[in-house]
């Protein structure tokens, strides 16, 4: 399953506070969260508009799997504050880069 931890697009190009659905369910069936940081996708989709902005390049970043501990909200939260940590860290520090 895909999905969008911030729920909705930042405005501002900032990373926003993720919110817990798809956490809780990677814990309650003991599945590995895949973090997956997209960059340049605000210069091609800026917000606002559907115009596409063609020429702008994206970067998809994975990072590596994070698999769920327990099943308490003290866990939950460690899991999205592992998965945020990962999405937020600079290029350098991740896995497998695809450019598009």
């Amino acid at each position: 399953m895909l999905f969008f931890p911030e729920g909705t697009r930042s405005r501002s190009g900032q990373l926003k506070p993720f919110k817990k659905g798809a956490f809780k369910m990677a814990q309650e069936l003991q599945l590995p969260v895949l973090p997956v940081t997209l960059t340049g996708t605000f210069e091609i989709l800026p917000p606002g508009t559907a115009r596409l902005r063609p020429g702008q390049h994206a970067q998809i970043t994975l990072h590596p799997a994070i698999v769920p501990v327990g099943s308490s909200e003290a866990e939950l939260v460690q899991l999205i504050h592992q998965s945020q940590t990962a999405i937020a860290a600079p290029l350098g520090e991740a896995c497998p880069q695809l450019s598009l």
